[in-house]
């Protein structure tokens, strides 16, 4: 049994909707071998065993997008703000 076989059944396949104009996964789907699904305008279909959507095709791998930075809540920005104006006065209090 082949892995495909026993994640996803025999007979299915993983198909990755790739735009062609800059190789982003629009979405991954699971279609019945021999299907006859065609890919719309301006995509491809590319076999998906370890993508997902919002990958990026490069013409031979699967990449993943960099994740976002965490961004800390205003309220939290202002007072960490405060703290280190408060560590700073202490520093000279302390010379």
């Amino acid at each position: 049994m082949l892995l495909g076989e026993f994640l996803y059944g025999v007979g299915e396949m993983r198909k990755a909707l790739i735009r062609k104009a800059d190789g982003f996964v629009e979405n991954v789907i699971e279609t019945e071998e021999g299907a006859n699904w065609k890919a719309p305008d301006g995509c491809i279909l590319i076999d998906a065993f370890d993508a997902s959507s919002g990958d990026t095709w490069d013409g031979t791998k699967f990449l993943k997008p960099e994740p976002e930075p965490t961004k800390l809540p205003r309220d939290l920005e202002a007072e960490i703000t405060k703290l280190e104006a408060r560590i700073s006065a202490l520093e000279v209090k302390i010379k």
